[in-house]
């Protein structure tokens, strides 16, 4: 919760909290999403510049911008997280629709005793991104997986760098995160 927080949330709630005129709970969401854009697009524009230190400097500059108002951060976080339980559609679909939605990928991957298992979609799929994922934490652009030395091209990949740039930064597995 604290990598998600310091990574995706902060640096997105840096801007949103200069507008006034949503609801807590737009600006939860609002925040993740932003957060999530700007460690993209910094991952992205510093790593193929070959200036990937940059990306921990910036997450460390919105830490420390933020640090003086971090208690009512986290009291705004929790206001707008208790927010989702006024909205009845929206806590149905968070509480019937993830888990329905999730249900076909979510014990994919545990270790086995014959090792990881991947059933559904991540047999091909699975594996491809936590590849995509590991070369993402050494390269950008990243090489392609199933070809050595060869770079990417004509992939979206900035969903696999935000994970990238998390191992990267934090040390976890990557299969966690995927």
């Amino acid at each position: 919760i604290g990598v998600i927080m310091v990574f995706l949330y902060l640096p997105g709630r840096l801007i949103v909290k200069k507008i006034s005129s949503i609801s807590p709970l737009q600006s939860l969401v609002l925040s993740f999403v932003l957060g999530i854009s700007l460690l993209s697009l910094v991952a992205y524009i510093f790593g193929n510049l070959g200036m990937r230190i940059v990306v921990p400097l910036y997450i460390a500059w919105c830490t420390i911008i933020t640090l003086p108002s971090f208690r009512h951060e986290i009291r705004y976080l929790r206001s707008s997280l208790s927010e989702i339980f006024k909205e009845k559609i929206l806590l149905l679909i968070l509480l019937v629709g993830v888990p329905i939605a999730t249900s076909a990928i979510f014990l994919s991957g545990l270790p086995n005793s014959d090792g990881l298992y991947f059933f559904g979609v991540n047999p091909i799929d699975g594996l491809f991104h936590i590849s995509l994922i590991n070369s993402l934490t050494n390269f950008v652009p990243p090489l392609e997986p199933g070809l050595p030395n060869t770079p990417m091209a004509n992939y979206h990949y900035l969903s696999n760098l935000v994970l990238a740039e998390i191992t990267r930064l934090t040390g976890l597995p990557r299969f966690n995160l995927f």
